[in-house]
C-alpha cells in the first residue's frame, strides 16, 4: 500500500516571537508554528524564513501553470505563447512578492 504524503496547507507566513519567548523566527501556517529557522551560525534568520515561505506559497500555482503550458503546447495547441507568457509573468510576480 502506497502512503500519500501531505503537507501543511498554505499559505504559510513568517512570525518573529517576542524576545521574552526566545526571539525565534518561525514559519507559521494559520496559528501554528511549523519550523524555527536559523542560519549556519545558529542565529535566527528572517530572510531564510521569508524565502522558504515564498517558495512554498507559490509552488503549487507555478507547477500547475507549467504543466498546463506544456500540455497545451504539445497536445492541444489552443493557446498562444503570448497568452501563456502574460500568465507566467503574473505568477512569477506574485511568487517574488510572496503573495
Amino acid at each position: 500500500m502506497t502512503k500519500t504524503l501531505t503537507h501543511t496547507p498554505t499559505p504559510w507566513e513568517v512570525k518573529e516571537l517576542h524576545p521574552n519567548y526566545g526571539g525565534h523566527v518561525l514559519v507559521y501556517d494559520t496559528g501554528h508554528g511549523l519550523a524555527r529557522i536559523d542560519d549556519k551560525s545558529g542565529n535566527f534568520s528572517k530572510e531564510n524564513a521569508a524565502l522558504i515561505v515564498r517558495a512554498v506559497n507559490s509552488h503549487q500555482e507555478l507547477v500547475a501553470l507549467l504543466k498546463e503550458f506544456v500540455t497545451d503546447l504539445d497536445v492541444n495547441k489552443t493557446s498562444t505563447l503570448a497568452e501563456y507568457s502574460a500568465r507566467v509573468y503574473k505568477a512569477l510576480d506574485r511568487a517574488e512578492k510572496g503573495e
